[in-house]
């Protein structure tokens, strides 16, 4: 019975990893649509796709959709966010 509560475990965190970062990143900020052709470039973007993602969570929000409507424009709030 403790095999199947740890495989249960680890789906759960495999599918929390794909919900709170992959979903995010393809669905809501558009990553599978991003069409930068040099690798190195895809990975810079991506890279900051990520910092911007954990900046958001350590704000607080949950809905990572929300925080990008509010902030997107607001470069003195993002700024304040960096430091």
């Amino acid at each position: 019975m403790q095999e199947a509560a740890q495989a249960g475990e680890l789906i759960r965190s495999y599918w929390s990893v794909e919900n709170r970062l992959h979903y995010v990143k393809d669905v809501t900020m558009g990553e599978d649509k991003n069409q930068i052709a040099h690798k190195q470039a895809a990975k810079n973007v991506s890279l900051l796709k990520n910092i911007a993602l954990n900046l958001m969570r350590l704000k607080g929000y949950k809905c990572v959709k929300t925080a990008i409507d509010l902030h997107a424009h607001n470069i003195k709030t993002l700024f304040q966010w960096l430091l």
